[in-house]
């Protein structure tokens, strides 16, 4: 198709242009990220050539351009682009519109793709101060920018801030979505993991605890996600010295994640090194690692 319309029309025609656009984008979905880099670039100097810098179509190109080589990881480049893009869009639309807040929240997640999670945490609060002034405080969008600030939050390891970021978004989201929405089931996960990262275990268990209620009655109870939940509790079980409790449960979840993911998946490794480790600290079982190491999951500990 694209080699028909090259012929009629010519290769700075408009349609030309789109088709080559969507052609990139096939090519990203394909998997082909290198071609479709390529791609965007060759559209992106046509369209800056033909149509201008500030074009919304010369900086669309531009977006998705960061957006591949954001994709093969260099994100300090993905980053200059977009910065390119927002600097642009903040003189032509201002700092309000949704472009320029995309382009913002973009450049942001580069910023932390590449652990600069300060500048992405400034960035993101630029972006959250204009959502809650156009959009209100209850917004998806509101909601998502905040989740960011507090993974950004934890993330340089300010983990009292985080928890309050994550309490407030999971209150709207319980508001306004109710608790078994997968927005919600997140913000309750992110919760639960910064009260642990701070040291309140039982705080933590009291949240994973819901937040399993929640993924057995929405996910299943064989669903990776609600199998790691209980691995979380039994963390928690342990971190507030109910070794026996925990043995238990990682028993218990190992089992299931033998069966339904396979002994090699990275779950169920993980929680047999876990397993073995509480055995290890209360002494339950001679050589109890090594027993876990080879697989087994239904050792019998002692009480602790």
């Amino acid at each position: 198709m694209l080699a028909a319309v090259l012929r009629t029309l010519g290769p700075d025609h408009s349609f030309t242009l789109d088709a080559r656009h969507q052609l990139a984008h096939q090519m990203a979905a394909l998997g082909d990220h290198a071609a479709a880099e390529a791609e965007h670039r060759d559209v992106l100097a046509a369209r800056a050539r033909l149509l201008g810098p500030d074009h919304r179509l010369t900086l669309a190109t531009r977006s998705c351009l960061a957006e591949e080589i954001a994709d093969r990881g260099d994100h300090a480049a993905a980053e200059a682009e977009y910065r390119q893009v927002l600097a642009t869009r903040l003189r032509v639309l201002g700092p309000d519109h949704p472009y320029t807040l995309d382009s913002r929240y973009r450049m942001a997640d580069e910023m932390a793709a590449r652990g600069d999670h300060a500048a992405a945490e400034a960035e993101y609060c630029e972006v959250l101060a204009a959502e809650l002034r156009t959009l209100g405080p209850d917004d998806p969008s509101t909601l998502a920018t905040r989740h960011q600030i507090a993974h950004q939050m934890a993330a340089r390891g300010d983990h009292a801030a985080a928890e309050a970021e994550f309490r407030v978004v999971l209150t709207a989201e319980l508001r306004t979505l109710g608790p078994d929405d997968p927005s919600t089931l997140a913000s309750r996960h992110c919760l639960a993991s910064a009260l642990a990262e701070r040291g309140d275990h039982a705080a933590a268990e009291t949240e994973y605890r819901e937040l399993l209620a929640a993924q057995a009655r929405v996910l299943g109870s064989e669903d990776p996600s609600t199998l790691a939940t209980r691995s979380d509790i039994a963390d928690a079980c342990r971190s507030t010295g109910r070794l026996g409790e925990a043995i238990s449960m990682y028993q218990s979840v190992l089992a299931d994640c033998e069966q339904v993911l396979g002994p090699g998946h990275p779950l169920t490794e993980d929680i047999r090194a876990a397993a073995a480790d509480a055995l290890a600290q209360v002494g339950g079982l001679p050589g109890g690692s090594d027993y876990f190491e080879k697989g087994g999951a239904n050792p019998q500990p002692s009480d602790p």
